[in-house]
């Protein structure tokens, strides 16, 4: 009697449990939520996942996708329909867990979280070998994953995808090429360092989760955790690089051991056939005939094997030098798009977004944004075809960029008409505020200049209106897929508002920027001028370098 009130209290217990994490889930629903929601969702999913009651976990599972794909949070979504895959996996029904699995991998692909793709990639492998028997489709996820891993310096992912590919092809009855990928497998393995990354991806994580539990705890801890992430990850990427260059010969070290192999069986193959020519040579004049034909045989047996053998080290050289064509074509391809990263991005952040995958935000005490924008550009621009537009824009801005680089300024972005740069990011520095005024005074007098010239010739011409802030900001990589390095922050709003409130062909700065430069530049103090949603703000003309 006792034992039925114990297990009574249990079932009781477990309900209250579910009914206050329903509780949870129904409050964040209330408050509209949706990221609390789609968390709450997951976390019943797990409880009633580990009770074996998949079926009913399935249905939170779908709840937490619904609710996180209302969310801008990546990370978040590529978890929710992970572990739905992962449902729909164990509910057998595989077609559901691959489509799920997919949007997952796309998801860690727009983070940068090579990782995690690779994790996902090899979870459709299975899904296709061992609920669909899908061999083919199998081994090109493994594949997949491989290529990835070798892209990213991912040992570990390296190491788990030729074990895949051995398994998967050997139970496809493909023991040949099953022993290729466990030799690569075994080479990769048996490495110099293999030992040594092991070791960096179990500190890595136990680091990573002390990181995640540091929520609340202050700034210098989390940036030690934050500094020793970072050394792990570069110890780490340090040696995958090294060892990646190692597996990047196994392809060719396996075809020749092949060749080598098949050299084997064609020697002991002569060897054998000589053997038998001696004991036929024993029988004498009379069985001559039959040694003859038995002769001409093993001949033209030894010319089939040395001519498959020739084939064999053509098609090996062959594969061999496309091998090093690949290799050269794939550095120039990487020259090129790290070409085109710096273009885009400061270097800073594109050598970080290498070797992490990602780029965290910063947070900056001083930093002097810079906005630009023409006076009735609609009105003049009317009046020009788009070819002039573009063009007159394309000029003006390229001398913008040249003088941005000699004041060692940071171009954020242009907008239609607008221009905007910054001081002090990514490299913090204490000039910033006077570089950025010197800048502007140049873009000032170019602007000026050319306006001469076009006045002369009897064409129209732009007025620019110029506005300086200095202050704290947030700066970060934004973007799924065409990301861009952009600012945050009041400082930056009350910039846009200097450039807005200020007059065609001057310098118009705040209180926050005259504070740092009056010392160096000669300004006029214009009063409290109104400021949309800032009120009345300090204001300032500059008018020239001080020469006293």
């Amino acid at each position: 009697m006792r034992h039925i009130y114990t297990i009574i209290i249990f079932f009781l217990f477990v309900s209250l449990c579910y009914a206050q994490d329903d509780a949870k889930l129904n409050e964040a629903i209330q408050r509209g939520d949706d990221k609390a929601a789609a968390k709450e969702a997951l976390s019943l999913a797990r409880t009633i996942s580990k009770q074996k009651r998949e079926k009913e976990a399935l249905a939170y599972f779908e709840k937490a996708i619904d609710f996180a794909d209302k969310t801008n949070d990546l990370a978040l979504r590529a978890v929710a329909y992970e572990e739905l895959g992962d449902s729909y996996y164990r509910t057998n029904e595989p077609s559901k867990a691959i489509k799920s699995f997919n949007i997952a991998a796309k998801y860690h692909a727009g983070l940068g979280a090579a990782q995690a793709q690779t994790q996902v990639i090899n979870r459709i492998g299975f899904t296709e070998k061992n609920k669909n028997k899908n061999y083919e489709g199998a081994i090109k996820m493994f594949k997949r994953s491989l290529q990835i891993a070798q892209q990213n310096n991912l040992f570990a992912t390296q190491l788990k995808s030729y074990e895949l590919l051995a398994e998967t092809y050997s139970e496809n009855g493909d023991e040949t090429t099953a022993d290729v990928y466990r030799k690569s497998y075994s080479q990769l393995k048996n490495a110099p360092n293999s030992t040594k990354i092991v070791k960096y991806d179990v500190e890595l994580k136990e680091v990573q989760e002390q990181y995640e539990a540091t929520i609340n705890s202050n700034e210098t801890q989390k940036r030690e955790l934050q500094n020793r992430i970072a050394r792990i990850e570069k110890e780490k990427s340090k040696l995958s690089k090294e060892l990646t260059i190692q597996g990047d010969s196994l392809e060719i070290a396996n075809y020749e051991a092949k060749m080598s192999e098949t050299k084997a069986m064609a020697e002991e193959e002569r060897r054998k056939s000589v053997q038998n020519l001696l004991y036929v040579s024993y029988g004498g004049i009379t069985l001559l005939v039959i040694f003859s034909v038995f002769l001409f045989s093993l001949f033209r047996s030894r010319n089939i094997a040395n001519k498959k053998l020739a084939e064999q080290n053509v098609q090996i050289t062959k594969q061999s030098e496309e091998l090093e064509k690949r290799g050269k074509d794939l550095q120039k391809e990487k020259e090129k798009s790290e070409k085109l990263l710096l273009n885009i991005l400061p270097a800073k952040v594109a050598e970080e977004l290498k070797e992490k995958n990602y780029s965290a935000p910063r947070y900056y005490e001083k930093v002097t944004v810079l906005f630009t924008d023409f006076k009735g550009f609609t009105t003049i621009a009317e009046k020009m075809t788009p070819e002039e537009i573009i063009g007159e824009l394309n000029t003006i801005f390229s001398e913008f960029d040249r003088i941005c680089k000699e004041y060692n300024l940071e171009k954020i972005k242009t907008i239609g008409d607008a221009y905007m740069c910054a001081g002090g990011i990514p490299e913090p520095n204490d000039t910033n505020a006077v570089d950025a005024v010197y800048a502007a005074l140049e873009m000032q007098q170019y602007m000026a200049a050319l306006a001469e010239k076009k006045k002369a010739r009897g064409e129209h011409y732009f007025e620019l209106r110029l506005g300086i802030n200095t202050g704290a900001i947030v700066a970060g990589v934004v973007g799924e897929s065409k990301f861009a390095y952009d600012i945050w922050g009041d400082a930056v709003n009350l910039a846009s508002r200097m450039e807005s409130g200020g007059e065609p062909g001057r310098v118009n700065i705040s209180e926050n920027t005259h504070e740092l430069i009056k010392d160096k530049f000669d300004c006029t103090y214009r009063g409290k001028i109104s400021v949309k949603n800032k009120g009345e703000v300090d204001m300032y003309f500059v008018n020239h370098k001080k020469w006293w």
